[in-house]
């Protein structure tokens, strides 16, 4: 899926953190959005993911989306979100917090919950409570989500920033994964190592957002 921004314009009260700005992430690459504390990257993603309100214009494959049928197909169906703190219901199991997707609803798809966990080394812990999984355990079954639903865009906002270094290898790896797989990948990271594995840059910089990447 390929995302273009234009003119977008985002304001806090009388803080104005972007002003007609505009850039393009390509389809099917893993895009790093950069930058220091404040510059604006996780309302920039946020915006990308439609949970956040601009002026402006974002569309996607080339199309904007303009009302709220349209929005909650999108977040339903197209569009994943992997975030730092997991997004999960910790007194939940796994596979119940699978399940409370709508997509889950569709024919055949519980029965996919089992080969997909396998496939991120959870095999076995659909009825794990949540909060009995580790961080790296809790962030996979996120992805594990994000697969399930098989969203063309997955947006990942600092996936690794909790995580040691073995967990920050294997989640990127998923990511880029899906990435070979065709999917469009967009990170908000601090960290330098991350930023290298993307193959595309957005370098975010305070009181100056308008397009640098």
């Amino acid at each position: 899926m390929k995302i273009e921004i234009r003119n977008v314009r985002k304001s806090f009260g009388k803080i104005e953190l972007f002003h007609d700005y505009s850039a393009e992430i390509p389809s099917g690459k893993m895009t790093g959005i950069y930058g220091e504390s404040g510059a604006g990257k996780t309302t920039l993603l946020n915006m990308i993911g439609m949970i956040e309100p601009y002026d402006g214009t974002i569309t996607y494959d080339g199309k904007e989306v303009k009302t709220r049928k349209e929005r909650n197909r999108m977040l339903a169906e197209r569009i994943g979100f992997v975030f730092q703190n997991f997004g999960l219901v910790d007194d939940l199991t796994v596979e119940e917090n699978i399940r409370l997707m709508k997509c889950m609803k569709r024919k055949g798809k519980r029965e996919q919950i089992p080969a997909v966990l396998k496939k991120l080394g959870l095999e076995g812990r659909e009825n794990s409570i949540v909060y009995e999984l580790s961080g790296g355990e809790q962030q996979r079954v996120a992805i594990a989500k994000v697969l399930l639903k098989n969203a063309d865009l997955i947006l990942a906002d600092e996936p690794t920033a909790s995580l040691d270094e073995r967990n920050k290898e294997f989640v990127m790896r998923l990511l880029r994964n899906c990435v070979d797989g065709g999917k469009t990948v967009v990170i908000v990271t601090h960290d330098k190592e991350i930023i290298k594995q993307c193959d595309v840059i957005i370098h975010l910089k305070k009181d100056n957002n308008r397009g640098d990447i």
